[in-house]
């Protein structure tokens, strides 16, 4: 529909290259938090909908949910884990 928007995440690669059995985006990248790429992604995408949700950024008439999908693409390789 109108105004609609969704979170694309190309995640089929695995972490071979790093030395790490499994989907580059549960590699550890030393972020001080032990969160993943995964983790810290989801978190902004719930940002953005509570950013999108505060009244600063909606009409105070609509009375719609925020949505904001995330769709990820996998690998057959890792898709279970993912």
């Amino acid at each position: 529909g109108n105004n609609s928007v969704a979170a694309v995440l190309l995640a089929g690669g695995q972490g071979t290259r790093l030395g790490f059995d499994g989907p580059k985006g549960m590699y550890d990248i030393g972020l001080s938090s032990g969160r993943t790429l995964f983790q810290y992604i989801c978190e902004r995408i719930l940002k953005l909908i509570q950013l999108a949700s505060s009244s600063e950024f909606s009409s105070s008439s609509s009375s719609k949910t925020v949505r904001l999908p995330l769709y990820i693409m996998t690998s057959p390789m890792n898709d279970a884990t993912t």
